[in-house]
């Protein structure tokens, strides 16, 4: 639908200059204003009526701009006209399938209706798709396509894109998108989501969660493939298929099975606000990338809010070898559907997914495992035999994550400036053990830590050479998981983060003795495996609650981090059950890092309180600084100077300035460390207290008003002994001192 290529070029290089210019200034936001750029002759005009038969396809270059607001429900009688609409329903409202696109919402809404939502079960779904099928390998494609088409040098812009099943705006392998001055809300998943992208512009934008009724879980789009699967066997001439199909059907209509009771404006898997990945997002956070998959990309006055999800975990059925077992197509088989009332009896979905699995690719099953669960009389223990549960996933096979509100996987060069995120917050509940679930009894292995009810603001994995600027993170809450306000993870390295804030955070799980579900942890700022040679300055992380692990900075296993002039503030662990575990309310906490740098940084005001029965084997630690041991190596080569760490208590236990313990090579000097203290009869505060520091350098640090200003120990005398020389008591002399230190005072 080519008009005038030339009026083309001009009008997406004068909306480019306005996109420039109106890329300056602070918090802008979205500013929609009506086209009037184009004589209407030369663009396309989209109305509702273009979108009654189905997907408007965007098939040839050109610009393209809305009249009227559009809902996307398409009409029966308009569809029968179309030939390409997918088995398992339309995927996309809109989908750009070409290069040099512009798509001006001309200030109008995009949007599906509440009944395309009631009856759109398969919720692979966006607002606006950058391909011709929603994943590669044609899964899901619009039928007849024998090429994956992928859009390049895009513009997506001036309006609102509201309610949808999934996505806002979805693509893989795009180069060159511009998506500037929009709205996104309402959406389940995320409100933009690009697999591998190559140079982009996200400038102006305001993303928010669901506001719409959600009247299902994903379990009704399992049911729905296995229905889909099933009819195209029969539709082949598998005269075997019906009596699946009929028991099937039964299911999918009774709402006690069909994952109909679902809380009302709540999503139940992974939520994102603004998702840049590598590829599908389907295992956990990726350990390392060895290419620049997402590189060259914009991220600028974007706010990201109110989002919501209660992820539910789903139980799967796993062959010996940890590989889950999947339904044709889509879905997992399910450990609940081979124990529906908590008995051994499968059920009208799991003989339905496996009969057209077996049928179709019979070597993705275990041995003997068709037909035991297709027999009249399946027998339970060959099952046990045959497979194991598989946890921390959902019903599509997706790794439960939780709840992001900017997330960057494998980014190479990306730039997050002047960014919002706030109002994040998951509800799912606990993540389940073995003796949770029917037949558990007969395994025995270690489970992991539940991840499905996490929160993250902004999160960088194996990202490289990346910055985010003056950007605030701040109300992030999580029922039973952890809350990680900023997060640079998994080799990520040389990235930057100036002038940003991770504030008002809050996690309620306590919970000492679980490993599946242990105490939730919040971080301001966290920086865990491996994550090397990243700089953090004037950032700030302040009121932050966690029953009994609460952190401003964390800094584990990882190598060469500078953090300069940041400052931790007031950050409470609150737990008021009995302590048979130690809280902890740390300002910046190294564990196992190499060489890591803290040059004029605060800890002010980290506090433990609520506790019941402390002794002294459960002694909380709120510290302004604490240095110790990994699990694998000793903290090593720290450098901390020109830092303030002052009236931080530890309720019953022990309030630190600094704490150090299994330290190797400090480098200590010019602190102050003031009225750190403790309120309980087992309680002591330090202004710095250092155990088996071998090699370190400690010089010119003052500490008064703490109830002990110095506490050295040192027990074995064949290691190198720390220097500890210029430090001055303002206040009070140095004090409990233990034996086997070689100390040098010098006043």
């Amino acid at each position: 639908m080519v008009r005038y290529n030339d009026i083309v070029r001009k009008s997406f290089f004068v909306f480019l200059l306005l996109y420039v210019f109106n890329s300056f200034g602070k918090h802008r936001g979205p500013q929609l204003q009506p086209t009037g750029l184009l004589v209407t002759n030369n663009a396309i005009a989209l109305s509702q009526s273009d979108f009654d038969s189905g997907s408007y396809r965007i098939q040839e270059s050109g610009y393209y701009y809305l009249t009227e607001d559009i809902i996307f429900a398409p009409i029966p009688a308009s569809e029968a006209s179309r030939t390409d609409k997918p088995d398992v329903g339309w995927f996309t409202a809109l989908s750009i399938e070409c290069d040099n696109v512009v798509f001006d919402l001309n200030t109008k809404t995009l949007e599906t209706s509440q009944d395309f939502i009631d009856t759109h079960s398969f919720k692979v779904f966006s607002m606006i798709e950058l391909n011709n099928s929603p994943f590669p390998h044609f899964l899901f494609a619009y039928p007849g396509e024998t090429e994956i088409k992928t859009a390049k040098n895009v513009l997506i812009t001036n309006g609102t894109l509201g309610r949808s099943p999934h996505h806002g705006i979805h693509g893989n392998g795009n180069v060159n998108v511009r998506i500037d001055n929009l709205i996104i809300r309402d959406f389940e998943v995320a409100g933009v989501s690009l697999n591998g992208l190559k140079s982009g512009e996200m400038r102006h934008l305001d993303i928010s969660g669901i506001e719409h009724e959600v009247p299902f879980t994903g379990l009704l789009a399992v049911i729905n493939m296995a229905l889909v699967e099933l009819n195209k066997l029969k539709d082949g001439g598998d005269v075997n298929a019906q009596p699946y199909i009929t028991a099937l059907e039964i299911m999918a209509n009774d709402p006690a099975q069909n994952g109909s009771d679902h809380p009302s404006a709540t999503h139940d898997g992974n939520a994102y606000g603004l998702f840049l990945n590598r590829t599908v997002d389907v295992g956990p956070l990726p350990l390392h990338c060895t290419d620049a998959t997402t590189n060259c990309v914009i991220i600028e006055d974007v706010t990201v809010c109110n989002m919501k999800s209660k992820v539910i975990e789903t139980i799967h059925i796993q062959d010996n070898n940890g590989i889950t077992l999947k339904g044709e197509r889509f879905g997992v088989m399910r450990w609940a559907d081979a124990y529906p009332d908590g008995t051994f009896a499968p059920n009208a979905l799991l003989k339905a997914q496996t009969y057209a699995v077996n049928e179709n690719h019979p070597e993705l099953l275990p041995e003997g495992f068709a037909n035991n669960i297709l027999s009249d009389s399946p027998d339970e223990t060959t099952f046990l035999s045959q497979v194991k549960p598989g946890f921390v996933g959902d019903f599509a096979g997706h790794t439960d994550k939780g709840v992001f509100g900017i997330r960057v996987d494998c980014g190479h060069g990306v730039y997050i400036k002047n960014c919002r995120v706030f109002g994040l917050e998951n509800i799912g509940d606990k993540g389940h053990l073995l003796s949770d679930i029917p037949a558990g009894e007969n395994y025995d292995f270690d489970q992991i830590r539940y991840t499905g009810n996490d929160v993250y603001g902004v999160s960088l994995t194996a990202c490289h050479n990346c910055s985010v600027v003056d950007t605030s993170v701040f109300e992030c809450s999580s029922t039973n998981g952890n809350v990680n306000g900023v997060s640079v993870i998994n080799e990520s390295s040389v990235n930057d983060f100036i002038n940003c804030l991770s504030n008002d955070h809050v996690a309620f799980l306590d919970n000492p003795s679980s490993v599946v579900n242990p105490s939730s942890h919040v971080y301001g700022f966290i920086v865990d495996n491996t994550a090397n040679s990243n700089e953090f300055t004037n950032c700030q992380a302040q009121l932050l609650e966690s029953p009994r692990y609460c952190y401003g900075f964390s800094i584990e296993g990882s190598r060469a981090n500078l953090f300069n002039s940041c400052t931790a503030f007031d950050n409470k662990a609150t737990s008021s059950l009995t302590l048979t575990s130690e809280k902890r309310a740390i300002g910046f906490q190294l564990l196992g890092t190499e060489g890591t740098e803290c040059r004029e940084c605060q800890a002010i005001n980290m506090y433990c309180s609520g506790e019941t029965d402390a002794t002294a084997e459960s002694q909380s630690i709120a510290a302004g600084f604490s240095i110790d041991k990994s699990d694998s190596s000793n903290d090593t080569y720290t450098i901390i100077t020109d830092c303030q760490a002052n009236s931080n208590n530890g309720g019953a236990g022990k309030g630190y300035g600094m704490y150090a313990k299994n330290a190797q090579y400090m480098t200590i000097t010019n602190n102050g460390f003031a009225n750190n203290r403790s309120d309980g009869s087992f309680g002591f505060g330090y202004g710095m207290a250092i155990t088996e520091a071998d090699g370190s350098f400690i010089i010119r640090n003052i500490a008064h008003g703490n109830h002990t200003n110095f506490a050295v120990s040192y027990t074995d005398p064949g290691k190198v002994i720390p220097l500890i020389y210029g430090s001055y008591c303002a206040l009070a002399s140095m004090e409990r001192l233990k034996e086997g230190v070689n100390i040098s005072l010098m006043r």
